[in-house]
């Protein structure tokens, strides 16, 4: 779910402003495996009804974009501003957990 990402980031975000170095991409997973993070994900959200996974995605929409809006260019662009992005910018991680997954689902959805 992409709200699930969403928060995902927005929880990482978080604990950099609190100078903590969270575990990503999860506690229980490392970043080879996302695709068993991401078959957790789904069993955890697959019972929900279409309008609840609405009302939760369009809520997190908003957090994020009201977190990207007060963030700044350097947060964004700087490398190692924040320890636990480490070599990556803040900016690749914005765009994994957002705008990266809108695309897939768009691709998915147009059949792509």
């Amino acid at each position: 779910m992409l709200f699930e990402w969403e928060q995902r980031g927005l929880r990482w975000y978080r604990a950099g402003l609190q100078g903590v170095v969270p575990k990503s991409p999860d506690e229980d997973y490392n970043w080879r495996e996302l695709p068993a993070l991401n078959h957790a994900i789904y069993e955890t959200f697959k019972d929900w009804s279409l309008q609840r996974v609405e009302e939760v995605f369009e809520k997190s929409f908003e957090e994020t974009m009201t977190a990207l809006e007060h963030m700044t260019e350097e947060e964004l662009f700087a490398p190692n501003y924040y320890p636990w992005t480490e070599k990556h910018l803040l900016a690749v991680y914005v765009n994994a957990n957002t705008a990266s997954h809108l695309r897939s689902a768009l691709w998915v959805s147009l059949g792509q």
